[in-house]
């Protein structure tokens, strides 16, 4: 095994892209598609996922090309992954967490409806008896650098939920009810405050908070429409801005959650938006020393 993969090894991480119409432009198929790096006995699967869209009905689990690709990556011998490591699960330093577990069981009992892809590839990843994992940062450590750029608290769970009603809402998963809404806003405050070790702001603060950032009232349609998407020009808002520093902590504490796997074990496969594969290629391609070959299978 070349020394690269020894201990002291570090991903370089100056190489990280910015989203830009030249990253956008990098992308090699439209997505989905699987980027494939190797280096001997190592292998990274990186499959750059198309998240589920409510204006799209093939774009949703289980027929989705996305789940097809993963499907298709577990059923042949050349590609099985050793361990999966899947984006949007809370960061709790263990293997196949019971709760995502459980709900990725629920959801497949539903024929995956209202689901999403890493739902998909963690109740695949348990049916085979391989383990999965969170690529995403601490919920901490995004807080501290959010509050070191003057950014609070609040801020960073109102956005944390406001992006997670927006992907419900594209998805068709909330009832056009205000009711409905309020329900599921009360919820999903309540568990990103805790990650956050904060206590969770009301359903008000929240609505209060969406409008002055936004400069509209929270509601299904504005959710769907709201830009929160990196920016490709200087005219960002704010969800645009924040969701930018974002990044500055996620994407490297990605690489490096990936990074630390492949130590471990000899193919990874990664379940992550197309985006995120197309940011972090050049820091993959300098550890494997080559740049990867491009699968579309679906």
């Amino acid at each position: 095994m070349r020394k690269i993969w020894n201990e002291l090894a570090q991903p370089d991480m100056s190489l990280l892209r910015s989203w830009s119409p030249e990253t956008a432009a990098s992308m090699p198929f439209q997505q989905p598609y699987v980027a494939v790096f190797s280096d001997g006995p190592k292998q990274l699967l990186y499959v750059a996922a198309r998240h589920p869209r409510a204006d799209d009905p093939t774009s949703h689990p289980p027929s989705s090309a996305t789940c097809q690709t993963i499907k298709g990556l577990f059923a042949d011998i050349n590609t099985r992954p050793d361990l999966v490591v899947l984006e949007g699960i809370a960061q709790r330093g263990q293997y196949s967490q019971p709760d995502f577990l459980e709900k990725a069981i629920s959801d497949a009992q539903n024929n995956f409806k209202d689901s999403a892809e890493s739902a998909f590839a963690a109740y695949l990843a348990h049916k085979s008896g391989i383990p999965f994992s969170s690529g995403e940062p601490s919920e901490l450590d995004t807080l501290r650098e959010l509050q070191r750029r003057g950014y609070s608290a609040l801020d960073a769970v109102c956005f944390d939920v406001t992006l997670y009603l927006q992907q419900e809402a594209r998805q068709r998963r909330l009832s056009p009810h205000t009711d409905a809404i309020e329900r599921e806003g009360h919820r999903l405050l309540n568990g990103f405050a805790r990650r956050y070790g904060m206590e969770a702001p009301s359903f008000a603060q929240l609505v209060d908070w969406y409008k002055a950032k936004a400069g509209h009232p929270m509601t299904l349609d504005a959710l769907c429409h709201l830009s929160t998407e990196p920016p490709d020009n200087s005219n960002a808002n704010y969800f645009q801005r924040l969701g930018t520093v974002y990044g500055l902590v996620r994407e490297p504490a990605i690489v490096q959650n990936i990074f630390n796997e492949l130590q471990q074990r000899d193919r990874v496969m990664v379940v992550f938006g197309a985006a995120h594969e197309a940011k972090q290629r050049p820091v993959f391609q300098k550890v494997f020393r080559q740049a990867p070959y491009f699968l579309k299978p679906f």
